[in-house]
């Protein structure tokens, strides 16, 4: 039997974008928006990836509904990706992603398709994030991964990103720093 060979694609770590806020993606209803149309008028934006499977769903759900709804009128927005490249813990189709999230926690903020985070097949958004946040090294060039479900990006309305959160960290954590962007944006 011959030897075989695998060839890994190298990931890109350049983003094709130069703002965030020019990003196409995919809602979990399959329509294809441009980021900067979901996030129009807002100062403060959460980008997050999800999974409903996941031991973390319940505090980071639950925290990140009472913070939309407690912000979004002063200019805060989320939008959720989920993806299933942790564990295999989001593993249900975008409709019964809706579903349950919508049903189970009261989600009103923006979900989105799943989609990757990490690798050759990662969505254009986690790229631009990744390369803009404390995962990426100037001095080696290297881009760390996004370590887990519920890793957490703030952008301000620039585009910009404002800082980069682990799963480790509760949203709850997150409040002063999305204060602190909402009141310097007015």
């Amino acid at each position: 039997m011959g030897a075989m060979l695998f060839h890994r694609k190298k990931e890109s770590l350049e983003p094709v974008y130069t703002s965030i806020f020019d990003i196409p993606a995919t809602d979990i209803e399959g329509n294809e928006v441009i980021l900067g149309d979901l996030v129009k008028d807002c100062k403060c934006v959460m980008i997050v990836n999800v999974a409903s499977k996941c031991m973390l769903a319940n505090k980071h759900y639950t925290q990140m509904v009472k913070i939309h709804k407690c912000f979004q009128h002063k200019g805060f927005q989320i939008l959720a990706f989920p993806c299933n490249q942790f564990l295999g813990q989001e593993s249900c189709s975008n409709d019964d992603i809706n579903e349950f999230v919508r049903t189970k926690y009261g989600v009103e903020f923006k979900m989105m398709a799943k989609v990757n985070v990490n690798g050759v097949n990662s969505h254009e958004v986690f790229k631009f994030c990744r390369k803009y946040s404390s995962l990426y090294d100037e001095k080696t060039g290297k881009l760390k991964s996004i370590p887990f479900n519920f890793s957490k990006f703030l952008i301000n309305s620039k585009g910009q990103v404002e800082g980069f959160y682990s799963p480790k960290k509760k949203p709850d954590s997150m409040i002063d720093k999305i204060k602190e962007i909402l009141q310097r944006e007015d």
